[in-house]
């Protein structure tokens, strides 16, 4: 079989494994469920269809906040949530014990709306579903890193959709039953673009030309025929051992390349600049021996189209270039402690630019008028109040004292004064006390007591300019909300304790460990195997990072004993290594009277 028609085959095969109906299996487990936004906690037996019943494994349903119990009066998990599965008798806290997760919505027990399955292998499927089913539009990638992005019917690809597979080849075009059905279109690494026709899967004509080596018609040159012209070779990331990781990088395969980035959108968000400060909750859980030892888990795939050995002379990873990127990473720090009156916040930089100068555009609003199902909902409050900020680097504090004295507030007599209630039991009469004693001028009504703070929002926006590698000025602009303490109600006892959670990496000593320059230009890598030079397949494992973030673009050679050279697609990876500390606040007051252990935290 034509080598095209066998790709064919095998992908039909693999979108048309998922059964297009199954009654759903009910599995029951008790449950504590929380209301973060209540602060309720009952307990409850929950129902749920298990997708894979087979395993017995256990699962936490965990309603988003909100979303409070999540369950039906009959105990069916419903609404927005996320579901885990897990190894059982593992510690809950293990996130390697994870064997998939549904993030999304539910209705009485079964996955309806929008949501995200992941799998620990790196199988995921992503979009609109219907009664436990993918249903319209979504996607899903297998375990090898092949992807389909297009419309579902029962769980399977039906109607107009794209199979990216993981060696860089595109097919574009109809499916029935998960299987390629009529006319569509392919596309190679190497940019050569051709059509086709399917029956049911099966490949009846084509419109390819006949080429010996298929990057000759495309935007790579021709590799010299030979061996190299018998051998397919890619690069993509490893989702097998990738998943396992805190920092999980995944691939994406677009105009013949293919694009390694971080898994998480916060993350994504993070290197571009565009998500809410503070949102990206690594930046202040992971440490820099975390971040050590995060890698991107390549795997490069050598592999012969006609069965036959080609003798293999060496592999290199050839980078065409390494860019620092320096593109500020934002992160908040709230400021409590010391004394009850803390209106201020620190700016803090993860990454290894610095702001040349911004802007702070804040407002103020009652904490309890976010909404969680809907972030970007306008809430009432006071007008906008600007101040500039100085150039910074690792970081800077934001304080609003006089922010707050333009609006009227009464800081004076929150300077001064010390608020106490006798008992844990009264805080609720004690914290609405405190706040009627107060002026607080437009402020009037945005004011809450909980956990024995007073406490307002500060929500806004923070525009900064900065440099990029090149030398080019840019401009970001990224909203933010931040918990600023106004006073503090002081009792006998701790309201609260907290943990802490950590990171985990994942051992793969078969993987090459490859350091890639922060900076630099076209240099090779070698990449080591063993064995009979004669080969069909060669599978190595790639361990990719820098010591900062950076940019490279890189594909890999493979050179035979005939001098001919088989080129992967070009790859680009996006590797996120920020900074860690650096910064400390000058905001603390030079006297305490709070002990900072006594204060919850969380």
């Amino acid at each position: 079989m034509p080598r095209a028609r066998l790709r064919s085959a095998l992908a039909a095969l693999i979108l048309a494994t998922v059964p297009a109906a199954a009654e759903p299996v009910w599995v029951e487990r008790p449950h504590v469920l929380y209301d973060p936004v209540t602060r309720e906690v009952v307990r409850a037996p929950v129902r749920l269809a298990d997708p894979h019943p087979e395993m017995a494994l256990e699962f936490l349903w965990e309603p988003a906040a909100g979303n409070w119990p999540g369950v039906t009066p009959e105990g069916l998990a419903d609404g927005p949530g996320a579901v885990t599965w897990r190894v059982p008798g593992t510690a809950s806290y293990d996130p390697r014990a994870v064997h998939h997760r549904y993030e999304g919505t539910l209705r009485a027990g079964l996955f309806h709306g929008e949501g995200t399955l992941r799998y620990r292998d790196g199988g995921m499927s992503q979009g609109t579903w219907r009664a436990g089913r993918l249903e319209g539009e979504g996607r899903r990638m297998d375990a090898d890193g092949n992807l389909y992005e297009g419309r579902f019917a029962q769980g399977r690809p039906e109607g107009e959709g794209i199979w990216r597979n993981r060696d860089g080849h595109i097919y574009e075009g109809p499916f029935v039953a998960g299987l390629r059905h009529g006319p569509g279109r392919i596309t190679e690494p190497g940019g050569l673009s051709y059509a086709v026709v399917h029956d049911m899967g099966v490949e009846i004509a084509s419109d390819r030309p006949a080429l010996g080596d298929p990057m000759i018609g495309g935007l790579l040159p021709a590799q010299g025929g030979g061996d190299a012209a018998r051998m397919t070779l890619s690069l993509v990331s490893d989702q097998r051992i990738a998943q396992q990781q805190s920092m999980i990088y995944t691939h994406y395969v677009d105009q013949g390349g293919v694009y390694f980035y971080p898994q998480d959108e916060t993350l994504q968000g993070l290197w571009a600049g565009t998500i809410p400060i503070g949102d990206a909750w690594l930046l202040g859980d992971m440490t820099d021996p975390d971040w050590d030892e995060t890698r991107a888990y390549a795997l490069v795939d050598l592999s012969s189209t006609d069965g036959g050995p080609a003798r293999l002379e060496g592999m290199d990873l050839v980078v065409a270039e390494s860019v620092p990127h320096l593109q500020p990473m934002l992160d908040l720090e709230v400021h409590t402690g010391c004394v009850g009156f803390r209106p201020s916040f620190s700016l803090l930089n993860y990454g290894w630019g610095a702001v040349d100068s911004g802007t702070v555009q804040i407002r103020f609003a009652h904490p309890d008028s976010y909404d969680w199902n809907n972030p970007q909902a306008e809430r009432p409050g006071t007008g906008w109040y600007q101040a500039p900020a100085a150039g910074f680097d690792a970081g800077t504090d934001v304080m609003l004292r006089d922010l707050l004295a333009a609006a009227g507030v009464d800081v004076a007599a929150l300077e001064t004064r010390r608020f106490t209630c006798l008992s844990a039991d009264l805080l609720d009469r004690c914290g609405a006390d405190a706040i009627a004693s107060v002026e607080w001028g437009q402020l009037t009504g945005l004011v809450t007591h909980t956990y024995g703070s007073l406490a307002t929002e500060a929500i806004g926006q923070f525009t900064y300019d900065w440099t990029d590698a090149t030398g080019a000025a840019q401009r970001s602009t990224q909203p933010f909300r931040v918990w600023l303490t106004l006073g503090r109600i002081e009792v006998p006892t701790a309201l609260a304790e907290c943990g802490a959670g950590g990171a985990y990496t994942t051992e793969a000593p078969q993987f090459v460990d490859m350091e890639l320059p922060v900076e630099g230009r076209d240099y090779r890598m070698t990449i080591p195997f063993r064995g009979n030079p004669d080969v069909i397949r060669v599978v190595s494992g790639l361990k990719l990072w820098s010591r900062r973030s950076a940019f490279h673009r890189m594909h890999v050679e493979a050179r035979f004993a005939d001098g001919s050279v088989r080129r992967s697609p070009e790859a680009q990876l996006f590797f996120l290594r920020p900074r860690v500390g650096g910064f400390v606040s000058q905001a603390r007051p030079a006297q305490c009277y709070l002990d900072d252990a006594a204060i919850p935290s969380c």
